[in-house]
């Protein structure tokens, strides 16, 4: 388009959702119950309130609020009691018999997810009385070790995803990347101008 065009931005809150990653194929966590334990023990409102310092959305489910789809009535819930006997159901009564050295790894260069290892630790500790080891690993190191494990087996880590801003106006990448840093910003202009040349 010739001329000078205004640029006007909208902003939503960002969109994401963080979550534990659980290798279902090992045990204990080859057992649904084990699973369904875990997150009955999880009190993700407060760590999102106490922990993250209410941050961000309370999600109940991997789709954000705000987002088509998403279901609060689909969440298993924080409740202790449930947990217990989940776990119990699981082979695992009272934390008797859980294993020793059940790792959850994480990024340490992310405050945030040191912070909410941390939490989720103490939490499992103090509701299923089991224990889980922290294994902490430098950024780099972290994403060599999810690039390179494969089929190799672990227990724990957390992943997500965020939300993603395309706009095909001119300067619109920059200027998104200082309104919403931590979401990825792309610039289509310049790709259908790249495909409309050739």
């Amino acid at each position: 388009v010739d001329g000078v065009e205004s640029v006007q931005i909208t902003q939503f809150e960002r969109q994401g959702t963080q979550w534990i990653i659980m290798d279902a194929t090992n045990k204990p966590l080859d057992d649904v119950k084990v699973r369904q334990a875990l997150s009955l023990a999880t009190n993700s409102k407060q760590l999102n309130e106490v922990v993250l310092k209410n941050a961000y959305f309370n999600a109940v489910s991997v789709v954000a609020p705000g987002i088509a789809g998403q279901n609060p009535a689909n969440a298993l819930g924080f409740d202790v009691a449930k947990a217990k006997a989940a776990l119990s159901d699981g082979g695992f009564p009272d934390g008797k018999g859980w294993p020793a050295n059940v790792k959850f790894t994480y990024n340490s260069d992310t405050q945030e997810d040191k912070l909410v290892a941390e939490a989720v630790q103490s939490m499992w500790k103090q509701n299923l009385n089991i224990d889980i080891v922290l294994e902490p690993m430098e950024g780099k190191s972290f994403d060599a070790w999810q690039q390179s494990r494969g089929n190799s087996p672990f227990f724990f880590y957390i992943n997500g995803w965020r939300g993603i801003n395309v706009e095909a106006r001119p300067g619109s990448r920059e200027l998104f990347g200082r309104v919403r840093p931590r979401d990825i910003n792309v610039e289509a202009v310049r790709l259908a101008r790249a495909a409309c040349d050739k």
